[in-house]
Parts: C-alpha cells; structure tokens; sequence
C-alpha cells in the first residue's frame, strides 16, 4: 500500500534499482561458479602435471615396483608413490591431517580426485606398464587450496565492487531519465493550470508525435477539441432553448394582462389571470438566469460567438432584454422590433397617453385587445 503514495519518479528510480540489483546479483553469483569451475580445473591440471612427471619414474613389476633415482629438487614435496599394496615407495611422511586421505587414495585402479578438510585437493593416478595391465604403483600428488581461495575471495569482492557500481550507476541514470522526462510532463500540467475555467482554446501543440509525451500530448490535444466542440453545442443549445421559450411566455402574459384590462372579467378570472402573469414572471426569471449563465460562459472569448469569430471583432449580437414600459418584457434581435402590442422600437407614448394596437400573431391569431403603455386610467 506504501508504495501507491510514492511519486512516479521515486517508483521508476526503484524499479531500475531492483532490477539492477538482481542482475548484478545474477551475474556476481555466476562469476563465482565461474571462478571456482577454473580453480578446480587449474588445480586438477597442475596436481595432473606433477603426477604425470612422476609416473615417469616408476619402473617394474606390481610385484616388485621401483622409482628411479632423480634430483631431489625435481619433485614436490606433497607428493607420494605406493606400490599395488598401499606401501609407499617414495615421497615424505604425509602430515596427520592427510594421512589417512593419502593412504585411501593410494589404493584407487582410476584417476580421482578429492577435497580434503576444505584446504587441500588430493589427486590420484594409477601408474601401468604401457598403460595397460595390472596397477604397478599409484602415485598421489597434493596441492594447497588456499591460493585460488584467495584468488576466488578477490574475485568476489572485485564483483561486488562492480555490481555496486553498475547499480548506483543504474539508479542516478534513471533518476536523471526521470527528471528529464516528467519535467515535460510538469510543464504540460503547469500549462494546463494556467487555462481559465471557461478557456476552451488552450492546447499543448507540441508538434507531430515523436515520442510516447508528444504523442500523449496529441492526443490530449485531440480530446479538447472534442470537449471544447460538445461544450460550445451545449452553450448554443442552452442559450437558443432560453430565447426561445420567451416568445410563448411573452404571448401568454400579453393575454393574461390584455385579459386583466377588462373590468368584466369576474373575480376567480382574475385571480386566475394574475396568478398567470405570475407564474410567467417567475420562468422570466429563471429564463434570465439561464441566459447569464450562458452569457458567462463565454466571458473568456468576448469576440466568439457560437464558435465563429465575427468580422471585425465586435460583440455578438444577442437578444437584449427590454422592458417595454407597464408589464411586458419582449425579447429583441439587434435591429428587430418588439411584437408586443402598443410597442415601438425607438420610441415610447408620452406618458398617460393610452395606445391601443391590434396585435398579430400567426400562432395565436388576432387580437381585439391593446396593450395600455401606461397604468389604465381608474374607473368610476
């Protein structure tokens, strides 16, 4: 669980150092199987050597067995000669601790060889006439194991030196990989956060893709666009769908307040009629509160309108919200007119004086009634 709250650098850097570590592992443990398969066989050879000089000198019967007479510097001193019986012919006394392990190998009819207490490798070569017939004498040759000990301990520590090495290596080269890399990706970040809430024209642009950050910014940049394209419909929708519910509104209060003109109309009519205008009221409201979210939405990019930028840089035209002096609210395009009766774009009645206008519309046929652009005079 530790490990999710590391950064991604601190996990690569870790990774690297892990795997190095194992691979210098690897490799330390086979250079030691390696170094001790040739000090075997180096060991082997020599002792081999020093035996076969020695068969050179056996001469005889295996019942009766002789060594020649050479100088005495010419042979080792841990080496022994033993007649078919196990006598020894020739050669010093065998120190205690390989006493008993020279006198077993004397009576070997094979080449063997063997470890003995961990210091010393026994080697022995049976001797025949002409290399066939009867064992004539045995000769066991010894050697010291404590050289190519040393030399496998030097080559040990020689490793270790190396694989920590290869592994501090590995870990500063990922590490400076890794900054390298995520520095890009802490620029793409800070880059972001600089965009505005509302911005939908921030991208990367990093250029084609050359690599696994400049393809991500591709594609991080081709997402936007989706994004900025379903953004921009849905500000469009909004704001069209807003527009367009005034004009029935705008319909429905106009009749109820041309209703509410007449004195005739009885007393649950009107609460009726009122409770209409109210209700219109209120949608007005929410309408109006719709279209400034809308408008908001587009506070970043004051010279855009529905994705298009207009000739001359100006600001869009949008539908103004325009009190039409009394009780109506008419939605207007820039250069159009009010289709509320008894309104005039560019002008009003001079005050107490009462207009009225037939109203025409296609969807809710002609109406016999005006619209008093000032309170109604009292009655009675």
């Amino acid at each position: 669980m530790a490990i999710k709250h590391l950064t991604l650098r601190v996990r690569l850097v870790a990774t690297t150092t892990v795997a190095a570590l194992v691979a210098v592992g690897v490799l330390v443990v086979g250079v030691q199987v390696l170094l001790a398969h040739v000090t075997r066989t180096e060991s082997i050879n020599a002792l081999r050597d020093r035996a076969d000089a020695a068969v050179t000198t056996v001469r005889g019967t295996p019942e009766h067995p002789r060594v020649l007479d050479v100088p005495a510097d010419s042979l080792d001193q841990n080496l022994w000669i033993y007649d078919a019986r196990g006598t020894r012919i020739d050669g010093d006394t065998p120190s205690p601790g390989l006493a008993r392990a020279v006198a077993s190998s004397s009576r070997v009819t094979r080449e063997s060889s063997r470890v003995v207490s961990g210091r010393y490798r026994l080697l022995a070569l049976p001797v025949r006439i002409r290399g066939r017939g009867p064992v004539v004498a045995v000769v066991v040759a010894g050697v010291d194991l404590t050289p190519y000990e040393s030399f496998e301990r030097r080559g040990l520590w020689l490793s270790l030196a190396l694989g920590a090495l290869i592994v501090v290596a590995a870990g500063t080269a990922s590490w400076a990989a890794a900054t390298y890399s995520l520095r890009r990706v802490r620029q793409m970040a800070r880059r972001a956060d600089e965009w505005r809430e509302h911005d939908l024209s921030g991208r990367f642009a990093l250029g084609p893709p050359r690599e696994e950050l400049t393809e991500l910014a591709q594609t991080l940049d081709r997402m936007l666009d989706r994004i900025s394209r379903a953004i921009t419909t849905e500000r469009r929708l909004t704001d069209e769908v807003a527009h367009e519910l005034r004009t029935p509104l705008t319909a429905i209060r106009s009749e109820a307040e041309l209703a509410l003109l007449d004195s005739d109309v009885p007393d649950p009519t009107r609460r009726a009629l009122v409770a209409v205008v109210d209700a219109t009221e209120q949608m007005n409201r929410s309408i109006s509160t719709i279209l400034a979210v809308a408008r908001s939405a587009h506070a970043d990019k004051p010279h855009l309108h529905h994705g298009r930028r207009r000739p001359g840089g100006g600001e869009p035209p949008r539908r103004a919200e325009t009190g039409c002096d009394g009780h109506l609210e008419a939605g207007l395009s820039t250069g159009g007119h009010c289709r509320t009766a008894g309104c005039r774009r560019g002008g009003t009645d001079p005050p107490g004086r009462q207009r009225r206008t037939p109203r025409t519309d296609g969807r809710h046929g002609r109406s016999p009634y005006g619209v008093f652009t000032s309170p109604p005079p009292r009655r009675g």
